[in-house]
């Protein structure tokens, strides 16, 4: 996923990472990319989001939080996701 790749530049880079960054990596390493309406493991294998372990579930969760609040939330999150 495109946007999962700015937390590789970050530790390319030997910067620091947001919050946000953090999450992103986590998703990655415990969910995989994800896409509209698919979800491809970091082993390659498309899943079912159903097959997520509960660290991957709520992780995904979390992810989907954070995008709404940034997209169309009141943006709670922006100060503690970003530095």
């Amino acid at each position: 996923s495109p946007v999962q790749f700015l937390p590789y530049l970050f530790d390319l880079l030997h910067a620091p990472l947001p919050p946000y960054y953090e999450l992103l990596r986590e998703v990655a390493k415990n969910v995989g990319a994800i896409g509209p309406g698919r979800i491809v493991s970091p082993s390659g294998q498309e899943i079912a989001e159903t097959s997520l372990s509960a660290k991957g579930k709520a992780l995904l969760r979390d992810y989907r939080m954070v995008q709404y609040d940034f997209s169309l939330g009141e943006r709670y999150a922006v100060g503690s996701m970003w530095y």
